[in-house]
């Protein structure tokens, strides 16, 4: 069990359960993000799941915290997917998927 009386830097993390719930400033300080970075992570999706605990609170449960972070592995630049150039035009085309310039896009 580890001593939750030591700084968020010191903890043993491998030593937490996957049930335990971790608070943002803790796992900020496990992932070594700023507190913005991991908001702007949980507000567009692509950070770990979070359990939101009535109106402001926000926790995350450590084993998903891991399953997360094996996502994330990529073994070389060319595993990772890459976008179609016409992705993200549908705003400057009204709706309709369109090949743009590349000085638009």
């Amino acid at each position: 069990m580890p001593n939750y009386r030591l700084p968020a830097a010191q903890r043993d993390w491998d030593a937490i359960s996957d049930n335990t719930l971790l608070n943002t400033r803790d796992l900020c300080a496990w992932l070594g993000v700023s507190f913005p970075t991991l908001c702007r992570w949980r507000d567009t999706g692509i950070g770990p799941a979070y359990v939101r605990l009535g109106v402001r609170r926000v926790v995350y449960r450590a084993g998903a915290v891991r399953e997360w972070i094996r996502s994330q592995e990529v073994t070389t630049t060319a595993v990772a997917e890459k976008k179609p150039q016409t992705e993200g035009t549908e705003a400057l085309s009204g709706g309709k998927k369109t090949a743009l310039p590349m000085q638009f896009i």
